[in-house]
């Protein structure tokens, strides 16, 4: 690894949490628009750090499932009074804090579990534990973690400490693919129980596969490519085999049904 660029890196996302740390995405759902957090942040102007700050988080999927700032700020969201709401804010700078650098891979794995127990097997976190240099959720998902890093960010990413990165370029486009192949093979199940095709098999197909999916998407979080990319060719292979034939088989039972007419 390059210590150097981990330092660097490391500086730089600290620097993001004071200003934002992140939330887990599946926590417990807030009462959206009930916040007074919420409520006051909305009207901090968008060039403003706080203001910014609020954008990236109302366009997040933590929003859209309600976690809110004292999910993981903490304070008193109830209270109007500003004072009053910022009493017990859970800070990012003291090494105690559940949102110190170090500490935000188990803060977000009390949401993410499977991520974060797959995290814990990493080199990653190995490296975080014991330089506390190393990368955490904020690395790749960003402060208010929201979205998932695109293959030519990650990439680039991961070139700041390994001078060759471990396939993750191929491994997050075949993610990709593999994701498209599931949502395809969905909507032909659909269309084939609409218009009376047998699907049994593709249906089947599909759940085993979206179920492998969901373990590849916590197995990615270990960072070793060569175990998740054969799982994510397997599911690729498998998708594009059932969508195949159920094209086909869709498509021979449309021209019979023209046939008749």
């Amino acid at each position: 690894m390059k210590t150097g660029s981990l330092g660097a890196s490391a500086a730089m996302f600290a620097a993001l949490i004071l200003i934002s740390p992140a939330a887990p995405a599946a926590g417990k759902a807030g009462k959206a628009g009930k916040s007074s957090c919420v409520a006051c942040h909305r009207e901090l102007k968008a060039g403003s750090v706080w203001g910014h700050s609020f954008k990236e988080w109302e366009n997040s999927p933590h929003a859209r499932v309600g976690v809110e700032c004292q999910d993981c700020h903490k304070g008193d969201s109830s209270s109007s009074d500003a004072s009053k709401a910022h009493v017990g804010l859970v800070v990012s700078n003291n090494p105690k804090s559940p949102i110190y650098f170090t500490n935000i891979p188990a803060f977000c794995g009390g949401c993410h579990k499977g991520e974060f127990k797959e995290f814990r097997r990493s080199r990653h976190f190995s490296e975080l534990q014991r330089t506390g240099r190393g990368p955490n959720c904020l690395t790749c998902h960003g402060a208010m973690a929201a979205s998932i890093p695109s293959p030519t960010f990650l990439q680039a990413t991961c070139a700041n400490c390994h001078d060759q990165p471990l396939k993750v370029y191929e491994g997050l486009t075949s993610l990709s693919l593999a994701r498209k192949n599931l949502a395809r093979l969905g909507d032909l199940v659909a269309q084939a129980d609409k218009e009376g095709v047998s699907a049994t098999a593709e249906k089947k197909a599909n759940e085993a596969l979206k179920k492998k999916y969901a373990g590849v998407q916590e197995q990615w979080h270990a960072f070793k490519m060569s175990v998740v990319l054969p799982e994510i060719k397997e599911i690729s292979g498998g998708t594009a085999r059932s969508i195949r034939d159920l094209e086909m088989r869709l498509g021979a039972e449309n021209g019979s049904t023209r046939g008749k007419k």
